[in-house]
């Protein structure tokens, strides 16, 4: 879900022109979107979108990589462990 045209701003995506003010809260700090963010990969994540400097990222990651969130990566592990 990281987008290196609209940084990731879950206010820029698809269908939106990052005119209007998002005051949605996101990550687990539970501020506004603000800076360079990254969504989570689980569709059934509770947060959805994280500030890269509350989840620890430093750098962009590839365009094709999967992330999750520290809540959703131990429980996506057990499933992927599972289907094997």
């Amino acid at each position: 879900k990281y987008d290196n045209d609209s940084l990731s701003r879950p206010n820029e995506g698809p269908g939106n022109n990052g005119e209007d003010a998002d005051n949605n809260l996101y990550c687990f700090c539970q501020r506004v979107s603000f800076g360079e963010m990254i969504g989570c990969d689980n569709d059934d994540c509770k947060f959805e979108w994280f500030h890269w400097s509350c989840v620890g990222i430093t750098a962009p990651p590839k365009d094709d990589a999967i992330w999750y969130c520290p809540d959703c990566a131990p429980k996506m592990e057990k499933r992927t462990k599972k289907r094997k």
